[in-house]
Protein backbone atom coordinates (compact mmCIF):
# COMPACT_ATOMS: atom_id res chain seq x y z
CA UNK A 1 0.00 0.00 0.00
CA UNK A 2 1.25 3.98 -1.26
CA UNK A 3 0.64 5.78 1.71
CA UNK A 4 2.85 8.67 0.30
CA UNK A 5 1.90 12.42 0.41
CA UNK A 6 2.46 12.35 -3.34
CA UNK A 7 -0.35 9.58 -4.52
CA UNK A 8 -3.62 11.15 -5.67
CA UNK A 9 -6.84 10.52 -3.79
CA UNK A 10 -9.02 10.53 -6.95
CA UNK A 11 -8.50 9.07 -10.35
CA UNK A 12 -9.02 11.43 -13.75
CA UNK A 13 -12.12 9.61 -14.24
CA UNK A 14 -13.75 10.26 -11.02
CA UNK A 15 -12.46 14.08 -11.61
CA UNK A 16 -14.17 14.15 -14.70
CA UNK A 17 -17.30 12.54 -13.41
CA UNK A 18 -17.65 15.02 -10.84
CA UNK A 19 -17.18 17.83 -13.52
CA UNK A 20 -19.82 16.46 -15.46
CA UNK A 21 -21.92 16.60 -12.30
CA UNK A 22 -21.31 19.91 -11.32
CA UNK A 23 -21.94 21.02 -15.21
CA UNK A 24 -25.35 19.41 -15.91
CA UNK A 25 -26.30 20.76 -11.93
CA UNK A 26 -25.71 24.36 -13.55
CA UNK A 27 -27.56 24.25 -17.00
CA UNK A 28 -30.76 22.38 -14.85
CA UNK A 29 -30.36 25.76 -12.28
CA UNK A 30 -30.08 27.86 -15.38
CA UNK A 31 -33.72 26.13 -16.78
CA UNK A 32 -34.77 26.90 -12.99
CA UNK A 33 -34.02 30.25 -12.57
CA UNK A 34 -35.76 30.86 -16.37
CA UNK A 35 -38.68 29.13 -16.00
CA UNK A 36 -39.06 30.73 -12.31
CA UNK A 37 -38.54 34.70 -13.42
CA UNK A 38 -41.35 37.04 -12.68
CA UNK A 39 -41.98 37.68 -16.15
CA UNK A 40 -43.53 34.13 -16.71
CA UNK A 41 -45.88 33.83 -14.06
CA UNK A 42 -48.42 34.39 -16.42
CA UNK A 43 -47.48 31.23 -18.43
CA UNK A 44 -47.46 29.42 -15.45
CA UNK A 45 -51.40 30.57 -14.32
CA UNK A 46 -52.33 30.04 -18.40
CA UNK A 47 -51.63 26.15 -18.22
CA UNK A 48 -53.78 26.38 -14.26
CA UNK A 49 -57.47 26.33 -13.79
CA UNK A 50 -59.59 28.73 -12.84
CA UNK A 51 -59.53 28.37 -8.70
CA UNK A 52 -55.85 27.13 -9.10
CA UNK A 53 -54.97 30.19 -11.05
CA UNK A 54 -56.27 32.27 -8.91
CA UNK A 55 -54.61 30.62 -5.53
CA UNK A 56 -51.27 30.83 -7.29
CA UNK A 57 -51.77 34.37 -8.50
CA UNK A 58 -52.95 35.72 -5.19
CA UNK A 59 -50.29 33.58 -3.34
CA UNK A 60 -47.42 35.17 -5.61
CA UNK A 61 -48.80 38.81 -5.24
CA UNK A 62 -47.64 37.93 -1.38
CA UNK A 63 -44.69 35.23 -1.80
CA UNK A 64 -41.57 35.30 -3.94
CA UNK A 65 -40.68 32.27 -6.27
CA UNK A 66 -38.02 30.19 -4.44
CA UNK A 67 -35.08 30.56 -6.35
CA UNK A 68 -32.45 30.43 -3.83
CA UNK A 69 -32.12 29.34 -0.30
CA UNK A 70 -33.84 31.38 2.04
CA UNK A 71 -35.72 31.92 5.25
CA UNK A 72 -39.20 30.90 3.92
CA UNK A 73 -40.53 31.95 7.74
CA UNK A 74 -42.27 35.17 6.25
CA UNK A 75 -43.40 33.37 3.43
CA UNK A 76 -44.76 30.94 5.48
CA UNK A 77 -46.76 33.37 7.41
CA UNK A 78 -48.05 34.96 4.14
CA UNK A 79 -49.82 32.49 3.05
CA UNK A 80 -51.07 31.39 6.63
CA UNK A 81 -52.41 34.73 6.96
CA UNK A 82 -54.32 34.69 3.36
CA UNK A 83 -55.52 31.04 4.56
CA UNK A 84 -56.53 32.58 7.86
CA UNK A 85 -58.38 35.60 6.29
CA UNK A 86 -60.21 33.70 4.35
CA UNK A 87 -58.92 35.67 1.30
CA UNK A 88 -57.48 32.59 -0.26
CA UNK A 89 -60.72 31.31 -0.45
CA UNK A 90 -62.13 33.93 -1.33
CA UNK A 91 -60.24 34.62 -4.21
CA UNK A 92 -60.72 31.17 -5.42
CA UNK A 93 -64.55 31.37 -4.97
CA UNK A 94 -64.65 34.28 -7.13
CA UNK A 95 -63.34 32.93 -10.19
CA UNK A 96 -65.21 29.24 -9.63
CA UNK A 97 -68.36 28.38 -11.69
CA UNK A 98 -71.37 28.15 -9.64
CA UNK A 99 -71.84 24.83 -9.23
CA UNK A 100 -68.08 24.67 -7.72
CA UNK A 101 -68.73 27.45 -5.19
CA UNK A 102 -69.79 25.44 -1.91
CA UNK A 103 -65.95 24.88 -0.94
CA UNK A 104 -66.19 24.16 2.75
CA UNK A 105 -64.75 26.15 5.00
CA UNK A 106 -61.60 25.48 7.16
CA UNK A 107 -61.89 24.62 10.96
Amino acid sequence: MNVSPNTPTTTKNEVGAVADKLGAAEEEFRRFIEVARDDRRPAIAAKLGVGTRAAYELIRRHTAPLVKDRVLEPDIRAVRSLVASGSLLQSVRATVPDTMREIPELH
